[in-house]
């Protein structure tokens, strides 16, 4: 029996979602836009030297790694002898010497962030107490001179 219209086992999660209401998408919107605006700070310079050494250590060790892995599966006596064994050496110490570094690398990032995030919100509460003191001040003003007058 052939059936037209919507199939019966579609199951509702498949189904299009309905669309959002205007007030949500506005506030989407006002989110995605404080978040491309907001300003973050250049990375320090010890940070982008952490980067580009943990970067390039682990990939010398990597290739290093592929490189002991093939010359192994061709000549095994050559790797016993000469430079060889420097390559095998790099693979072993400088992958986990690379991981500690990005890890460093991580841990510094992370500590400036909030940092910064710390002195926005103090400006940010500091603005705002200077807004409402300045407010209360000129009520203040108004209601003195009313009592006078």
């Amino acid at each position: 029996m052939l059936t037209y219209g919507p199939c019966p086992s579609i199951h509702a999660s498949l189904l299009p979602a309905p669309p959002l209401p205007r007030r949500t998408l506005a506030r989407e919107r006002d989110k995605i836009a404080k978040m491309s605006t907001s300003e973050s700070s250049a990375p320090t310079l010890l940070e982008r030297i952490l980067a580009y050494a943990s970067l390039s250590i682990i990939a010398a060790a990597l290739l290093s790694f592929f490189a002991t892995l093939i010359i192994g599966l061709n000549d095994r006596e050559a790797m016993a002898s000469g430079l060889w064994s420097f390559v095998y050496g790099l693979s072993i110490y400088a992958l986990p010497i690379g991981f500690v570094l990005l890890v460093v690398l991580l841990i510094l990032t992370q500590a400036r962030r909030k940092r910064e995030a710390a002195q926005d919100q103090a400006l940010a509460a500091g603005s705002k107490a200077r807004n409402t003191s300045s407010a209360s001040g000129t009520n203040r003003g108004k209601a003195g001179r009313k009592s006078l007058g």
